[in-house]
């Protein structure tokens, strides 16, 4: 009986690996194509749009950034996922997810 649940468990481990495999792959094939969530894609187009203004974010309350968020921070950089600020007073450079923006304020 022993073996058998050896035998199970081996199972299960290798459709779980497999799974994981296949669900990058459909990730993959999804940006490819373009199919992504149309709000993280427009408030992406907003944030290409404003690089180089000084803006304030306000961010999701599970991805809060107390240094960022009440401070104006100026837009350098924005790609797929991610947007690079540039914090005014000390000169910091912060990455920030695009899904963990709840808003911005364009000064």
């Amino acid at each position: 009986m022993d073996t058998l649940g050896m035998i199970f468990g081996a199972a299960a481990l290798l459709w779980c690996i497999s799974l994981s495999g296949q669900v990058e792959k459909l990730k993959r094939t999804l940006k490819e194509h373009g199919i992504i969530h149309s709000d993280y894609a427009s408030l992406r187009e907003i944030l290409i749009k404003n690089i180089g203004r000084h803006v304030k974010i306000e961010f999701t309350s599970s991805a809060n950034d107390y240094e960022i968020s009440s401070r104006p921070c100026l837009i350098e950089d924005v790609d797929e996922d991610w947007v690079l600020v540039k914090l005014d007073k000390n000169e910091t450079e912060k990455l920030i997810r695009i899904e963990s923006i709840k808003s911005i304020q364009i000064k």
